[in-house]
């Protein structure tokens, strides 16, 4: 028995870390898809990604029509759920909407099953921002679609029905994830910890500050902004700069088109104390039909992946390949998947 009861617990170890892994490499991303009824709109929906298979695993429908405000649901645990927070805006002049008065909606879904908890609904209001703090607090910016409708620019928490209350008012010029000006630099933002990136005269850069965040403490100079697509990640103590290609496309034209004025795809890793470069590996672009646009910024880190969404629509009547990119620490290997659409 005793031997038994050691090999069932060494089991049980064994089961519940294998479950760590497998919950820590799904990424959550919010997407448009056709309808089924041939409806002008497109559907709504968030996709569950293995990251190790890269395959969408689930899919939850959020809506029929309307425009995603934050394309990556905001993840927090409350009342000893995991859930996901997705902002919609409709009836506004934006993307998959017909313009009307104007109103948004905030909806919540529980991660384990699937099911939406609640549906916000915001009359009068267009929602500019809605984005995790410390502590499961929400930073929610809203403007006022009338004159005798305030002004939302505050922080929240959650109801145990899952609906926003008021904590207090954000701070004014109030940004999630960045500093005030540093030195040349205007707007620096958050990569990890000490470590930001801001833009200053037409090429990017990656500062440290120092432990106070008011003085700058070293930086690097990256390629030109105006030449790829920028990706910055910080994992196991080493800095990846990604540089990709992308394209320009709208409805009816394309302005940088596949292959047109590009680099050669890379991604430079650096020590992160020193900033010194330690290697320098060719990443694959993405095939023809799987374009994406031009959008730099911070990735998220899961478990041995590195993942960006270019999920970000750049056009009201175009809907363009909802694009992720996965890069695996352990192999140095990337891949992109598509999503949907954006």
């Amino acid at each position: 028995m005793e031997t038994y009861g050691k090999l069932l617990f060494i089991t049980i170890i064994i089961f519940f870390c294998n479950l760590k892994i497998a919950l820590t490499q799904v990424y959550y991303v919010n997407c448009y898809t056709p309808n089924d009824d041939n409806s002008n709109y497109y559907a709504i929906s968030t996709k569950a990604i293995d990251l190790e298979s890269k395959n969408v695993i689930d899919e939850i429908p959020l809506a029929t029509e309307g425009e995603i405000l934050n394309i990556k649901p905001v993840p927090l645990n409350v009342f000893n759920r995991n859930i996901l927070l997705t902002a919609i805006n409709s009836g506004c002049y934006c993307k998959n909407t017909a313009p009307d008065t104007g109103s948004s909606r905030i909806i919540c879904v529980n991660v384990v099953t699937g099911n939406i908890l609640n549906t916000q609904l915001l009359a009068n209001y267009s929602l500019l921002d809605l984005n995790s703090m410390n502590f499961n607090r929400l930073y929610v910016s809203a403007s006022g679609n009338s004159d005798n409708v305030p002004v939302i620019n505050g922080i929240y928490g959650l109801t145990t029905q899952y609906a926003l209350s008021f904590i207090e008012n954000a701070p004014v010029g109030y940004t999630t994830g960045s500093l005030d000006s540093l030195n040349v630099f205007t707007f620096p933002r958050l990569i990890h910890e000490n470590i930001y990136y801001d833009s200053y005269d037409e090429h990017y850069y990656v500062i440290k500050t120092d432990p106070t965040n008011q003085q700058l403490a070293d930086s690097l100079r990256c390629r030109p902004y105006k030449s790829s697509n920028h990706l910055f990640a910080v994992a196991d103590n080493l800095l990846y700069v990604f540089n990709l290609n992308y394209e320009i496309h709208f409805k009816d034209k394309i302005v940088k088109g596949y292959g047109q004025n590009w680099i050669d795809s890379s991604v430079k890793i650096y020590d992160i104390y020193s900033f010194n470069l330690l290697d320098s590996i060719s990443v694959p672009d993405y095939s023809q039909e799987d374009y994406i646009s031009g959008s730099s910024g911070v990735t998220d880190v899961i478990g041995n992946y590195i993942v960006y969404y270019f999920g970000q629509s750049n056009d009201l009547e175009n809907f363009a390949p909802a694009m992720l990119f996965i890069f695996d620490t352990r192999t140095n290997e990337a891949a992109w998947l598509r999503v949907g659409w954006r």
